[in-house]
C-alpha cells in the first residue's frame, strides 16, 4: 500500500469506522462476555481452551488473573481489541500499526496497553492451558505470539 492508502485505511471510513460499530454494538445482557452465539469463545492470547462465557465483567478479569485478587480492578475491559491487536504482531504489520496510531479517530488504551504487557511479560498464554485444562489443537498446531511493540503501541521490532 502506498503511505496515503495506509494513512487513509486507519481513518474514519475504515478502520476507525468500524471500530467504532463495534463498540456501539449492545452486548445481550450487560456486562456478557462471550461469543456472538452467546456460548464460550476462543482467543489466542489466553491460551488455546474455550472460555466463558463470562455474565460480569469481575468474572472475565477473575479468569484473567487466574482467580487471583485484585482489589482495585473497576475497568471495563473495552480496550480488548486494541491491547489485542499488539499481541501477536510481526513486522509485516508495522503499517498497519502506524495507520492505527496516527488516527486520532481511533480511541488508544495506552494505560491498558502497558498493563498488557507487563501481563504478557509474566504470563505464558500457554499458562491458561496449564491452568483451565488440556489445550484445543487445531489442524495438528498450537499457535502463539508475542509482541514487538513498546509499551505506548509504538513499532520497537526492526525491520
Amino acid at each position: 500500500m502506498t503511505p496515503e492508502q495506509i494513512k487513509e485505511f486507519g481513518q474514519e471510513r475504515w478502520v476507525a469506522g468500524y471500530l467504532r460499530q463495534l463498540r456501539n454494538l449492545e452486548p445481550p445482557e450487560e456486562g456478557f462476555i462471550g461469543s456472538v452465539s452467546l456460548g464460550s469463545s476462543m482467543d489466542d492470547r489466553l491460551g488455546h481452551n474455550r472460555f466463558g462465557p463470562f455474565h460480569k465483567v469481575a468474572d472475565f478479569h477473575d479468569y484473567l488473573r487466574f482467580g487471583g485478587p485484585l482489589e482495585t480492578w473497576n475497568y471495563d475491559p473495552v480496550y480488548w481489541e486494541y491491547t489485542k491487536m499488539y499481541f501477536a504482531e510481526f513486522s509485516f504489520y508495522q503499517t498497519f500499526f502506524a495507520a492505527v496510531v496516527g488516527e486520532p479517530g481511533i480511541e488508544k488504551y495506552p494505560k491498558e496497553l502497558r498493563a498488557e504487557r507487563d501481563i504478557w511479560r509474566v504470563v505464558n498464554p500457554w499458562q491458561y492451558d496449564d491452568f483451565y485444562g488440556k489445550p484445543l489443537i487445531h489442524g495438528g498446531r498450537l499457535q502463539g505470539g508475542g509482541s514487538l511493540c513498546n509499551d505506548e503501541g509504538t513499532w520497537a521490532g526492526g525491520n
